[in-house]
């Protein structure tokens, strides 16, 4: 007579079916979990936890509670796998031939109990995990006396599994994988005719293009010295020598290039050794001085350099840039003798972005400084209209043509105030003075 487990009691076919039905899906479960519950990291899960969606977060914040005792969830999940994997063949054995018992097990354990459950759950590895969360805690609860003993034994002799940390090269590389999956997505999406971004399943969008360029770049960054960032080499660049004379016409050079500064050197026989600089704008408090008052470069107020060794990290020269004002740093050889070239805050974050931003002196600029320099020719025009119409004493430069006038005009500005000669001579249509 067949027992069962050693009792002398006839178990029906079909509660010994429904027995093995429950022992089946208890060793499914338990080999599915095993292999998605520590597919998960727990870095991500953290984030998730702290930036995620209501939803997502909390589900995070319980697995992130249970995954805090890896050893103890590992023994206790093995546990109640072996023993439904152990009790199936003696189920299965009480109805069933000794040969019969051995072939139905090991196909069930195949198929049902490993296969199937482990290709199941780590489709859906997070949602799944979380959802059972709670049965996995109280299955840790109830082997706690045998599996906390022995969690503690592996935590002395293993120690804790340490978290994913990407160094900077890695971390590049999934961000450029998952730059290419997104696009690959984007194209899949527009295939079959469907707009807008891909959407992760957390009501979060995919990692932009941009978004990729800026953390790639921003992460090269950290890679490339202070003179690989150098654009323009100290022998080409635009510079004045300390001594240069401030004549209207090279002012009016320099506003027509768009410059915002301007390197000053001081060694005649070494122009690359540039040492201060004088911002554009400060030329614009020439505009009534004249000419004959030998203004030269030495006279306005320049702003020293600070310099970094050509050999320093862009990311050190960067932070330090957005320290100072204005975020312009000479950069020298690594012999520390001579000056390669000029790093603005602006060409590294051209750098950064990939792209050209508008200079505030540029010509084609709508910036309230390049607005000022426009309207000096308008300044100087009425200057000098004011000189050739009045007998006071006036300290107006007269080192520019006068633009004629008709006599009318003239009688009228005798008697009109400051304000409508500014209107009259604006309004004349006269071509402006260079």
């Amino acid at each position: 007579m067949k027992t069962f487990f050693g009792f002398a009691v006839l178990v029906p076919a079909p509660v010994g079916a429904l027995i093995v039905i429950i022992l089946t899906c208890l060793a499914g479960t338990m080999a599915g979990l095993v292999l998605c519950v520590f597919s998960l990291d727990v870095t991500r899960l953290s984030g998730i936890a702290h930036t995620g969606n209501s939803a997502d977060a909390a589900r995070a914040r319980r697995l992130v509670a249970i995954l805090g005792k890896p050893h103890w969830l590992l023994i206790a999940l093995l546990t109640w796998n072996d023993i439904a994997l152990e009790m199936l063949p003696l189920v299965l054995n009480t109805f069933l031939p000794p040969a019969a018992a051995i072939v139905t097990s090991v196909a069930i354990t195949l198929v049902f109990c490993e296969i199937l459950p482990q290709a199941f759950f780590i489709q859906h590895a997070f949602e799944l995990s979380a959802l059972l969360s709670p049965f996995i805690r109280g299955l840790m609860w109830i082997t706690a006396p045998v599996a906390w003993p022995m969690s503690k034994l592996l935590d002395a002799v293993v120690g804790d599994k340490e978290a994913v940390f990407f160094q900077r090269r890695e971390l590049r590389e999934v961000i450029r994988i998952q730059d290419e999956m997104g696009e690959r997505r984007r194209w899949k999406r527009a295939e079959v005719g469907e707009g807008g971004g891909e959407s992760q399943g957390n009501g979060e969008e995919d990692l932009t293009k941009e978004e990729a360029k800026l953390m790639l770049n921003v992460l090269s960054l950290s890679e490339s010295t202070a003179k690989d960032m150098v654009q323009l080499p100290s022998e080409i660049m635009y510079k004045w020598h300390i001594d240069t004379p401030l004549s209207p016409s090279l002012i009016a050079e320099v506003f027509a290039k768009g410059y915002n500064f301007i390197p000053v050197y001081e060694d005649a026989d070494d122009p690359t050794n540039v040492s201060q600089i004088l911002m554009t704008k400060m030329l614009l408090l020439l505009i009534y001085r004249s000419e004959s008052d030998g203004v030269c470069v030495r006279d306005m107020q320049l702003v020293p350099l600070q310099r970094f060794n050509g050999s320093t990290m862009a990311t050190e020269v960067f932070v330090h840039l957005q320290r100072i004002s204005p975020s312009i740093a000479a950069i020298t050889s690594e012999a520390g003798d001579k000056v390669v070239g000029l790093l603005t805050l602006r060409t590294i974050s051209e750098q950064i972005h990939e792209t050209t931003f508008q200079a505030e002196m540029d010509p084609l600029s709508p910036s309230p400084m390049q607005v000022m320099v426009r309207s000096w020719k308008a300044f100087r025009r009425v200057g000098e209209y004011t000189i050739s119409v009045s007998s006071r004493p006036s300290s107006l430069n007269t080192s520019f043509a006068l633009i004629p006038t008709i006599p009318a005009i003239e009688r009228s500005m005798r008697r009109a105030d400051s304000a409508a000669r500014l209107s009259i001579v604006v309004n004349t249509g006269e071509a402006s003075p260079p």
